[in-house]
């Protein structure tokens, strides 16, 4: 009976992934939506609606794939009424299933997850046989009941007779996987399955399959006089339909506590339909399969005055219609009020009848095995039929009652008769109990297995290393099972362990774990774990040097030249991936100096880029200024005035600037070859530039021409004698006076 690692999460067995958005349901009105029904009618196929909160609400139809998803049994509650129910007194309360999983949308083949909350105080309507917490009809793809609590509902159908208090799951798929389904009545009459019933569909018939899987069904309650199965009942259904089957597995679950009037307070099995055709389980004939493995049925009671059968019992209709097969399980101490008391938990109460074939039953703990005519079928190490000491009730040294567990067990005692009696496990597919300790070695019969606590202890935190340190060593010290403490690394690209020493492999964080088996005494020491932290190693790097770059209005150098990587472990290479300078600002300047951000690719020889960091380093760069075009400029006609600049001139259109910005022209100063008058004067135009949306020192702009003219002065000679160039003036008022005009 060695011990592994308690499972803490809940296994979800599904077929359908859902990825869908997610709708929240709040009561303080911080959700999407402020009760459930809105949100399913909001819904479509795939999407989520996670629930928190208390929520009245009943009568809550599904026809989608959908998830309903809650915070675990205390945070989310779905109740349909807001008071407890009591068996017989239903006035005032609404009445109808909490849940009710159907394929009225016309979709059949939907996969429905409701996970992780409470769903109580359900009443079923009264003119159907659904049941007061959920009904699921059907569905042919897959229903998922997982983290679920099912409490106090109760089934109550005036004009059908027969409504189940939990759950009823009709010709429908169905996963039931860690829940609680307990307190549940079933009120009517003929009321069949006070925790769930399981059937195929009537009518045009369905076949159904359901798996219960680390569950508990206790306290539930059968309470009409012609009752059957307070815990499961399983019913292949009234109507027309033929060759329609259920096939039922329980495992790892335990069946305690659960009562009705009549007989199979445990697991109850009855057949309906049996036609003349066909032979039993999927033939013709509708008909049920039944597999229990590893699971606890006990102290399971009816309220009769003859002695039957109380913890599984199969109706006479089930003659060779029923296939059943029981592995290391335990179906003790269930009895009626017919047994006495004192006497109840030994062996004088029938544990299992059946007039029906066993197919195989090994490895179990029951006694009072009855069937009609030869007895075959009993098989395998431990099967006790009577009783024998002490493989009775008081031997198997059960807890007093339920674990306080958040879905309780019934536990077995050090002493215990199921302690460590299964020597060939066969359920080779089963490595855990219901609390999820591991069953290894000589297993325990039943839903338990027992075990002391032990733990591991010294186990120090782990110092942040760097990619390259040398390999070290880690210690802890194991509890009393003495066996060895082991290590692992939860990231094998991070750390690798050998035995108890750990070598850096690569950089990023892992968790190095401390495990120690258990034995026959001990279960196995919760993992304890510590986290490593791998940093880059840095690395150093030669000067770079920087191409000069035309302004372009960012901040990002010229091309960059890295130097030379250093600093690399062993003969492990990388490279400069990309080295990309940034000045401080765009403007034009020279010797600026830039940051230079590096980023490595892989090299060679196991050089990986991500084991290795590279810090920014800094160089000179220039960045020149950037030419413009202008248009065309024209020069106004000037008088002679002995000197060579042109008249004013006007410039062009300045194009070529960065996106977004402008500079204007200064001044624009043309310049002729001479002063002379002349027409059609070829001048060079120079300018400069002004700030506008940019910096006109970011710019340049190359000087320009174009032609213009100098027009002859006007001279007036007035009794006077000089000399002149007459081509650069026109002379007036000579006519008046005696001066003599030379040309020269």
């Amino acid at each position: 009976m060695k011990k592994l690692l308690f499972l803490a999460a809940v296994v979800l067995f599904t077929t359908q992934a859902f990825s869908g958005t997610t709708i929240t349901v709040r009561t303080d009105g911080s959700g999407n939506y402020l009760t459930i029904a809105e949100a399913i009618t909001a819904s479509t196929d795939g999407d989520i609606i996670d629930v928190l909160g208390t929520f009245t609400e009943s009568g809550l139809i599904v026809t989608k794939g959908i998830t309903i998803q809650g915070h675990g049994f205390a945070n989310t509650i779905v109740q349909g009424n807001s008071t407890t129910p009591t068996s017989g007194n239903y006035s005032g309360l609404t009445r109808n299933s909490v849940f009710y999983i159907n394929n009225s949308g016309g979709n059949s083949n939907i996969n429905v997850i409701l996970k992780n909350m409470t769903i109580k105080n359900g009443v079923s309507a009264t003119t159907t046989a659904r049941a007061g917490g959920l009904t699921i009809s059907k569905i042919t793809g897959l229903v998922t009941l997982s983290g679920l609590k099912i409490v106090d509902n109760y089934g109550y159908s005036s004009s059908n007779g027969s409504a189940p208090g939990g759950l009823i799951c009709a010709g429908s798929n169905l996963n039931i996987d860690h829940c609680w389904i307990t307190g549940n009545t079933a009120s009517d009459t003929n009321s069949h399955g006070g925790g769930m019933q399981l059937q195929t569909d009537t009518g045009t018939g369905y076949n159904g399959v359901v798996n219960i899987r680390n569950t508990s069904i206790s306290g539930n309650h059968c309470t009409g006089t012609n009752s059957y199965g307070g815990g499961i009942a399983i019913i292949t259904a009234s109507g027309t339909a033929t060759g329609k089957n259920i096939e039922v597995l329980v495992e790892n679950s335990t069946i305690y506590g659960n009562d009705s009037k009549q007989i199979g307070n445990g697991i109850y099995v009855k057949n309906v339909i049996l036609t003349a055709a066909g032979t039993g389980f999927g033939t013709t004939n509708c008909a049920a399969k039944l597999t229990v493995n590893h699971c606890t049925i006990a102290n399971n009671i009816a309220s009769r005055t003859s002695t039957q059968s109380y913890g599984i019992t199969f109706d006479s209709g089930s003659t060779g219609k029923t296939v059943f097969s029981m592995n290391n399980s335990i179906v003790m101490g269930n009895y009626s009020t017919a047994d006495a008391l004192n006497t109840a938990a030994t062996t004088t109460a029938n544990q299992i009848s059946a007039a029906t074939t066993f197919d195989n039953i090994t490895g179990c703990i029951t006694n009072s095995i009855t069937k009609g005519g030869a007895f075959t079928g009993l098989t395998g190490y431990n099967v006790k039929n009577g009783g024998t000491s002490p493989y009775n009730y008081t031997g198997l040294a059960f807890d007093s009652g339920l674990s306080s567990d958040s879905i309780p067990v019934l536990k077995i005692g050090a002493g215990s008769s199921a302690k460590d009696k299964i020597s060939t496990n066969y359920i080779t597919a089963l490595t855990t109990d219901q609390l999820g300790n591991s069953r290894v070695g000589n297993t325990d019969i039943g839903a338990y297995e027992y075990g002391t606590a032990q733990s591991i202890t010294g186990f120090a935190s782990i110092s942040t290393k760097t990619y390259g340190d040398a390999a070290f060593d880690v210690s802890a010290t194991g509890g009393a099972s003495g066996n060895p403490v082991t290590f692992s690394s939860s990231n094998t690209s991070v750390a690798a362990v050998s035995g108890s020493t750990i070598t850096i492999v690569g950089t990023g964080t892992c968790t190095i774990n401390a495990n120690q088996a258990g034995n026959s005494t001990y279960y196995a020491s919760p993992q304890v774990g510590q986290t490593l932290t791998v940093n880059k190693k840095a690395l150093s790097i030669g000067a770079a040097s920087i191409a000069s770059k035309v302004y372009n209005g960012n901040t990002t150098s010229g091309t960059v030249t890295p130097g030379t990587l250093s600093g690399l472990i062993g003969t492990e290479t990388v490279t400069v991936n990309t080295a990309v300078g940034t000045y401080p600002d765009a403007n034009v300047g020279t010797g600026k100096s830039a940051t230079i951000v590096y980023t490595l690719a892989n090299g060679t020889n196991g050089g990986l880029a991500t084991n290795y960091s590279l810090a920014n380093g800094s160089a000179n760069g220039d960045i020149s200024a950037k030419a413009l075009s202008i248009g065309a400029a024209s020069i106004a006609s000037n008088v002679y005035n002995g000197s060579a600049t042109s008249g004013t001139v006007t410039p062009g259109i300045l194009s070529g600037f960065v996106s977004g910005e402008t500079v204007t022209v200064n001044t624009a100063v043309g310049t002729y070859a001479d002063a002379n008058v002349g027409i059609g004067k070829s001048a060079t135009i120079a300018y400069t530039l002004a700030d506008g949306t940019g910096l006109a020192s970011n710019y340049s702009l190359a000087n320009g021409s174009a032609n213009g003219d100098i027009t002859a002065a006007t001279l007036t000679l007035n009794n006077a004698a000089t000399t002149f160039n007459a081509t650069n003036y026109t002379l007036t008022d000579l006519a008046n006076s005696d001066l003599v005009v030379s040309a020269g």
